[in-house]
């Protein structure tokens, strides 16, 4: 980062006492007026420190450059592609559904001539290579009040799209759903001062919220859910019985033992008859 011409200027000063025959040569505080005052004066001393204000105005311009230069370069490095899941994520979350790609002889590089923000579906994505090799881009659009998957078509736009940018020979495979279903059942133990219904309506909020709040691609942690419902105000006690997630409607539940990383990206709580979490958590009072 540049030094200020007030900084180069002292440094300049403080050299000049280390030189014996230049030390009775003692500058004032130097501002621009104050050596345009004394441009005109005969004395060595003014001569001095007009020249050394100007040698120090030289180094700040050019110190101020080659930050200009540097940012430049830090810029382009930046934009250059990589082929890293941060890359291919942000990528993905520049698509433009159903615009035209172009290519760049001099970089080498698809980009869209026009950027339209209205036509950038994607509002949530996380790229992950398994065992095989395989670059998995988990995505999902906003529908104004929750996360969705995109439509088949416009799955095979993306996936377009991706196979003209990807580096060659990346196998790629585009994964969005409506969420995983999360079901969770077991006790809640709680002070009898306190109304089972509040008590009710403030476990289920906390575990909404915390199902919510989760990263996209992040882990579910069924201790963290068990502390947070332990911090609603009243509740002694929790036991849960059964945490289980499913890719699907019609698709088995899965036992979630510890942790689990959404297969969709993000979670949505079993809402289907008889598996809310009004149905599957007891409350106990004691």
């Amino acid at each position: 980062m540049a030094r200020t011409i007030a900084e180069i200027y002292a440094e300049i000063a403080d050299y000049k006492d280390t030189q014996s025959p230049l030390q009775s040569l003692a500058p004032q505080q130097d501002r621009e007026q104050t050596l345009l005052a004394a441009l005109n004066n005969s004395s060595k001393v003014a001569i001095w420190r007009l020249w050394a204000y100007i040698t120090a105005v030289a180094i700040y311009t050019h110190e101020v450059l080659w930050d200009i230069f540097r940012q430049e370069i830090i810029d382009q490095a930046a934009a250059m592609q990589t082929g890293t899941a941060r890359w291919y994520r942000d990528q993905v979350l520049s698509w433009q559904y159903g615009d035209i790609l172009e290519y760049q002889e001099e970089t080498g590089r698809y980009i869209y001539p026009m950027v339209t923000a209205d036509n950038q579906l994607v509002s949530q994505a996380a790229v992950t290579e398994d065992v095989t090799g395989v670059v998995r881009i988990k995505v999902a659009k906003d529908d104004g009040s929750t996360l969705t998957a995109l439509s088949t078509t416009e799955v095979q736009s993306l996936t377009a799209y991706v196979k003209k940018i990807r580096f060659a020979g990346t196998i790629i495979a585009i994964v969005s759903g409506n969420g995983d279903i999360l079901r969770v059942a077991g006790k809640v133990y709680f002070d009898a001062i306190r109304v089972q219904a509040d008590v009710m309506t403030e476990v289920q909020v906390t575990i909404n919220q915390y199902v919510s709040a989760l990263p996209f691609n992040g882990r579910f942690s069924i201790i963290t859910l068990i502390d947070r419902i332990q911090s609603v105000e009243g509740v002694n006690d929790v036991v849960l019985n059964s945490v289980r997630s499913k890719i699907g409607d019609t698709a088995p539940y899965e036992t979630i033992e510890r942790v689990h990383v959404p297969s969709f990206g993000y979670y949505r709580l079993d809402d289907s008859t008889g598996n809310t979490l009004t149905d599957t958590i007891q409350y106990i009072a004691e």
